[in-house]
């Protein structure tokens, strides 16, 4: 759970994909995914998703790991399978050719790549930035144009409401596949969308109990990525946030994003369930 919480926070910016069949601007996806170096987010997605198989094996298996739980965690997150999820969600949003080409030319740009180089390394960079909470929270004090900054781009990007989606999409997901239903209905029959109901209760409750502290990692984290930056770079970076190619990208990779740890923690959900399965009576 908190492996899935710290990374959704920490993927603040922008993973290049093979060619595939998937409508008629696949190689312009291809570029936009090799300009945006996509790479560095499904190498994170992945070691999140193993985090999080690593902790429920240790619960479940406080011994001896069985080799089926082992062969599942690795087909669960194979490294193929999380780009052709990841694909297949970021495709789903509206995202014009237009839109898409003038991504790739912005993308390459300089400043571009110094911000696609910042969220790839933002964990880093959190983990070493020195007094973040107090420089923040004096910056805060003064009205500072980088928490201006910061607050605005939050809210163009929706971070807070996609971080809190992309929470209840991997736990539903969990729990579908746990008890062994199809992830992929349109309604679900009434007394497992009761069940579901009653398992995601619990989990809004906590939800609501973190709101406050992951808006305010969120705010330091924003607040973070414009250190060393000039004021016109600070205007730029919330000018680039305006502008529709720029939400059209952000929606696109959280969509892809989310889909990927969704099906990898229906994998996950499924492999508890098979893994606690009761042992058939073999008549002996």
């Amino acid at each position: 759970m908190f492996a899935r919480i710290s990374l959704c926070a920490l993927l603040c910016l922008s993973m290049p994909a093979a060619a595939q069949d998937q409508g008629p601007d696949a190689e312009l996806v291809d570029a936009l995914f090799d300009a945006a170096g996509f790479e560095a987010n499904l190498a994170n997605l992945r070691g999140a998703a193993l985090a999080e198989w690593q902790g429920t094996q240790d619960d479940l298996y406080p011994e001896a790991v069985p080799p089926v739980w082992t062969d599942a965690m690795e087909a669960a997150t194979e490294p193929a399978q999380i780009v052709a999820d990841f694909r297949r969600g970021f495709v789903t949003v509206p995202f014009s050719p237009e839109d898409m080409e003038t991504a790739i030319a912005a993308l390459q740009t300089p400043f571009g790549q110094r911000l696609t180089e910042i969220g790839q390394t933002i964990s880093t960079r959190l983990a070493e930035a020195e007094n973040l909470q107090g420089a923040f929270a004096g910056a805060e004090l003064t009205n500072d144009p980088r928490v201006i900054a910061a607050d605005r781009v939050l809210d163009l990007r929706g971070s807070i409401e996609t971080h809190f989606a992309f929470l209840r999409a991997s736990e539903q997901a969990y729990y579908l596949g746990l008890n062994g239903d199809p992830l992929e209905q349109t309604e679900l029959p009434a007394s497992v969308a009761d069940d579901l109901s009653a398992y995601m209760a619990d989990w809004e409750s906590y939800f609501e109990d973190i709101q406050d502290d992951v808006t305010l990692s969120y705010r330091q984290m924003f607040f973070l990525v414009t250190d060393g930056f000039t004021s016109d770079e600070v205007d730029n970076w919330v000018t680039r946030a305006e502008q529709p190619w720029a939400q059209a990208f952000e929606d696109a990779f959280q969509a892809g994003y989310r889909e990927a740890y969704r099906q990898s923690m229906y994998r996950l959900g499924q492999a508890v369930a098979a893994g606690h399965a009761p042992a058939e009576d073999d008549g002996g």
